[in-house]
């Protein structure tokens, strides 16, 4: 397992934890590093991590000696490339990991096999923010609960990088409008594609474990681009402790060919964000499927003997073929 130490040094830092705490299930994230910061071993041969295991955890760099840290997520690693002398690593949001307490956190860091960063007396720090722990079992199990995220950000809150978040957010998933659970309790992962013209929901969760002030208000953005035509306004009103908000939208397909879009979710004006990118297939992929299905029942229709049964085939066969055509001119364009 490689383990991807953020720190508050600077704002990015801090906010790339912030990303990967609100990132949906497949979301992707990259984290960039000075070569002085990552494992020789990752240096040398940054190909061979594609489709490996990582931990995300928050280093807190003010203490002396082994720099604590609180695990954030469990991620896939997508792509890591040398650029210079830095590197990038792309990967995919995963699990949480499930804390039991602040013990769970210290056995980490007190391993062996722990290659992680410590501050000497005069100040100066060691070691590496990017490495492999050959820990086989981290001391923690992997979980999709809400509980256990609002568990993690508590314990980031109690730090003083975070001790000022107005709040918390996360995506649980994207739904379609007309499925979206009562009361979500779980992260979902987000769909592979999106199905033009049918409207979906995307979940966005907020929550700190302080009260808030009596003119607490404030707002989230979500932007967007490409095929995704909004459904809800772009601002969403935060004015509890926590709650669950819906933002509504479609996607546009178009007839010859794929499309991307995309959404990001803003934690205030022009703050930081997680942007989700979604794939709508063209249309006629859609319309060949039904192309193949109108065939088939026109091949069923003139097997069956009976002059009824056929006589109904080719019913629903036409049937078919009128859905096809409603598919392909009202599906590609705006009404």
């Amino acid at each position: 397992m490689y383990i991807l130490l953020s720190s508050a040094y600077r704002p990015r830092y801090r906010e790339d934890i912030l990303r990967c705490l609100s990132a949906p299930i497949g979301a992707t994230v990259q984290f960039r590093y000075d070569m002085l910061w990552v494992e020789s071993d990752i240096w040398d041969n940054p190909n061979r991590l594609a489709n490996e295991e990582g931990l995300v955890c928050f280093v807190d760099n003010t203490p002396m000696g082994r720099l604590p840290v609180v695990p954030v997520r469990f991620v896939q690693l997508v792509e890591t490339r040398r650029h210079g002398t830095t590197l990038s690593t792309r990967f995919k949001m995963k699990e949480f990991p499930c804390l039991l307490g602040r013990e769970d956190s210290d056995s980490l860091i007190s391993s062996p096999a722990w290659n992680g960063p410590k501050k000497l007396q005069e100040g100066q720090i060691t070691g590496c923010y990017f490495f492999e722990s050959n820990t086989d079992t981290p001391p923690f199990v992997k979980s999709l609960e809400l509980a256990n995220w609002e568990q993690i950000v508590t314990h980031l809150s109690s730090l003083a990088p975070f001790s000022q978040e107005w709040y918390f957010l996360t995506i649980l998933g994207v739904y379609e409008r007309k499925s979206v659970p009562a009361s979500p309790m779980k992260f979902e992962p987000l769909p592979n594609q999106l199905v033009s013209r049918q409207p979906y929901s995307l979940a966005v969760y907020h929550y700190i474990n302080r009260e808030p002030s009596d003119t607490y208000v404030q707002h989230l953005v979500v932007k967007h681009g490409g095929t995704i035509e909004p459904l809800s306004e772009p601002r969403i009103r935060i004015d509890s402790r926590y709650d669950l908000k819906l933002w509504h939208f479609e996607s546009r397909g178009e007839l010859a060919e794929s499309r991307q879009g995309w959404i990001e979710v803003q934690s205030a004006p022009e703050a930081w964000g997680i942007e989700l990118v979604f794939e709508t297939p063209s249309m006629i992929k859609r319309a060949m499927l039904l192309v193949l299905i109108l065939a088939a029942a026109l091949w069923i229709s003139n097997s069956i003997d009976s002059e009824l049964l056929k006589g109904w085939g080719v019913v629903l066969s036409l049937l078919g073929a009128l859905v096809a055509a409603i598919v392909i001119v009202f599906g590609i364009r705006k009404p």
